[in-house]
């Protein structure tokens, strides 16, 4: 994780910024290299990546940007906050200013593009904070996708928004105002951070998944259900609640929305379930709802009804 490798990029949408914070990438890989192989533990896991990997640099741009702004400390602070107030590199007046309004005001987000102005601005709405923020960034106003989520870390510098730190990923999504409601309503209960985009980076190609065009036998149906809740359970042991997985297909069983099934997950979470467990595992409560019965659908689940209407 060395060499030219560990950069931290920050490109043409930062020219608004003076100081550069690469200067406290440096600083911890110089002043905390002790530390750095317990950073990789705790955001790699057991798969630590090696400089051969293909995406490397996106890949450790997000490792760099999570070290200097999420990864605590023994006393608590973050790297960034502990490089201003020592400020190895004897940096002037204007600069110290600016470190500490991206302190102050950073934070990392999914972000939705709602309007661009290509080459001057974006309009992001921030799912985490329920509001949309302008940001400057002439480079990525002329590249994004006229309808995407990206994930970055926003900061205000002299009274306007930028996008600070690695570059994110852009995903082809968009987000129903139900939706927008439950994540608005989660804040506080997690924090975001690029250790998340990784996983959605890994996993990106899981995002393009076709409208379902397989047709299952009642026995695959069974089977599914068999590792549905094995899934679950393997996910209560992780996130520690004690919602049993039959009090789930009871309440699936039993739901009577009328019109729109968005209100699902903040039942779920109403029924005990962590908010951040069902967020981090969105597409395993998709499943379970799709692939168990509903006393609404006469005891079918979506999954035999969608293909009944539309598969056979």
């Amino acid at each position: 994780m060395n060499g030219g490798c560990y950069g931290f990029f920050l490109g043409e949408s930062k020219v608004m910024m003076k100081f550069k914070l690469g200067q406290v990438v440096n600083y911890a890989y110089s002043q905390k290299k002790e530390l750095i192989p317990k950073a990789l533990k705790k955001f790699f896991g057991d798969d630590i990546p090696g400089q051969e990997k293909l995406m490397c640099e996106e890949i450790n741009g997000l490792f760099n940007e999570w070290l200097i702004f999420d990864f605590k400390l023994t006393n608590k602070m973050s790297i960034a906050v502990e490089y201003f107030l020592k400020n190895p590199d004897s940096l002037d007046q204007s600069l110290l200013d600016e470190l500490e309004e991206i302190l102050k005001t950073q934070f990392y987000d999914f972000l939705e593009i709602i309007e661009v102005k290509k080459r001057e601005w974006l309009k992001l709405y921030s799912f985490t904070k329920g509001k949309v923020i302008k940001i400057w960034d002439k480079a990525g106003s002329a590249g994004v996708l006229d309808k995407a989520t990206i994930t970055g870390r926003v900061a205000k510098i002299r009274g306007r928004w930028y996008l600070v730190g690695s570059n994110g990923i852009q995903l082809p999504l968009s987000s129903t105002p139900r939706h927008k409601k439950f994540m608005r309503q989660a804040e506080g209960s997690f924090k975001f951070t690029p250790k998340d985009t990784l996983g959605l980076l890994l996993k990106k190609d899981d995002l393009k998944q076709p409208v379902q065009s397989k047709i299952y036998t009642k026995k695959e149906i069974k089977n599914k259900r068999k590792k549905l809740e094995k899934k679950f359970n393997q996910l209560a042991k992780k996130y520690v609640f004690q919602v049993d997985f039959k009090r789930i297909i009871e309440f699936i069983d039993y739901e009577n929305y009328k019109s729109n099934h968005a209100d699902m997950y903040k039942d779920f979470v109403n029924l005990g379930i962590p908010e951040n467990a069902v967020f981090n595992s969105l597409q395993l409560f998709q499943d379970i709802w799709n692939f168990f019965p509903h006393k609404s659908l006469r005891g079918g689940c979506p999954v035999e009804k969608y293909q009944e209407a539309y598969l056979k």
